[in-house]
């Protein structure tokens, strides 16, 4: 009997210990448990935050740049021009094209105090080509004073036959007609940028007769100036 007594009470003491420890491990488990939790609760929050910031428009910077862009265009498409403005660029272009059409552009940009040219300083090969003292540069500086850089290259160049050499001076060749002066009668704004004008146009060279000459032509703002940007 006793030694059956001794036995039951070892088989409760295990069956108690081995409950503690279950216990404890299972404590343990729920510690480890709840710890995750946590981990996986703020990884979750850093993660939902993250796309919050991501998703967020930038509204205020994005319209702010947007409208300060559109303001930049607004400026420039709305810059507009006097009317004595208009004439004054339209009356030097008028004159400049009639004076490059008898060889003496150069002179007159000269008196207009662009340039400093001395035609008796040009070079003149056998093949006709005259190497003048002016640096193409500038040449082209001068004009920009009145035609856009588009015109520039489209009928102030090669339309005179004038070229840059290898030493980047300009180059042209000798001859022209005779001198037109233009008279212009009334100039009518058709848009912005666009205007028409009626002239009448003296033959100085010949017998001074008269010609009525009607134009079309485009203004823009070039290098802080009113400019000549195309002519019809």
């Amino acid at each position: 009997m006793g030694m059956y007594i001794y036995k039951l009470s070892n088989e409760k003491t295990e069956k108690t210990t081995k409950t503690s420890e279950l216990q404890t491990r299972v404590d343990d488990l729920n510690n480890t448990i709840g710890n995750l939790q946590e981990k996986i609760d703020t990884i979750s929050n850093n993660i939902n935050s993250n796309n919050s910031v991501k998703n967020t428009p930038k509204t205020d910077t994005k319209t702010k740049n947007n409208n300060s862009t559109n303001d930049d265009s607004t400026s420039k498409k709305s810059k507009s021009f006097t009317d004595k403005e208009v004439k004054k660029v339209f009356s030097d272009f008028l004159e400049l094209g009639a004076n490059a059409g008898c060889d003496n552009l150069l002179e007159t940009l000269t008196k207009k105090g662009k340039l400093n040219y001395d035609p008796y300083k040009d070079t003149i090969l056998d093949d006709g080509t005259v190497i003048t003292t002016i640096k193409f540069s500038d040449y082209k500086k001068a004009m920009l004073n009145y035609v856009s850089e588009n015109n520039f290259e489209k009928h102030w160049t090669s339309a005179q036959y004038f070229k840059k050499n290898s030493k980047g001076y300009l180059t042209k060749v000798q001859g022209g007609g005779g001198l037109r002066t233009y008279t212009i009668n009334s100039i009518k704004k058709i848009d912005d940028s666009t205007y028409s004008a009626k002239t009448t146009a003296t033959l100085v060279d010949f017998d001074d007769s008269k010609e009525k000459e009607n134009f079309t032509f485009k203004v823009t703002f070039y290098n802080g100036k009113c400019v000549i940007d195309s002519v019809k």
